[in-house]
């Protein structure tokens, strides 16, 4: 960005930390709009967790420097990560303990994020396809298993 500074940006927030914490509710409502979108793309009835999987995955993939940069800021902070922490305990709400299947989805909920984690930065480094094949085998054990 041209003519626009680090500190000025900062500046307008006050300090680092309102900076940061008004990226990372950017972050959540556009996350929450690629989710929003997965659901309304899938057929009618389609569960909130296989919405979840293909909305963060989405993002992740059309915005992976900043899914990288989110990762960064978590491992700086111990303040960052609790946020994180509660942002993801808030979209896994949809999981219900007693639901029969609660245990399969929690599994394919943090597996999802953790692949989409190690592909971001780079501690698995495989090309693209395999990285799609991946994916696709997830989404057939998780349309095998939740309802």
């Amino acid at each position: 960005m041209a003519g626009i500074s680090k500190g000025g940006i900062q500046s307008n927030f006050g300090s680092r930390d309102a900076l940061l914490e008004g990226l990372f509710e950017r972050w959540g409502k556009d996350f929450d709009w690629y989710i929003e979108k997965a659901r309304k793309e899938m057929p009618e009835g389609t569960s909130e967790l296989k919405a979840f999987l293909h909305g963060s995955r989405n993002v992740h993939l059309e915005k992976s420097d900043r899914t990288k940069a989110l990762l960064i800021l978590m491992s700086d902070s111990a303040e960052y990560r609790r946020f994180s922490q509660d942002w993801l305990a808030e979209r896994m709400r949809f999981i219900e303990t007693d639901a029969e299947d609660s245990r399969n989805q929690r599994f394919f909920f943090v597996l999802n994020e953790a692949l989409l984690a190690l592909m971001s930065i780079g501690l698995i480094s495989l090309p693209e396809h395999q990285w799609d094949e991946i994916f696709e085998d997830l989404d057939k054990l998780v349309g095998d298993k939740i309802k």
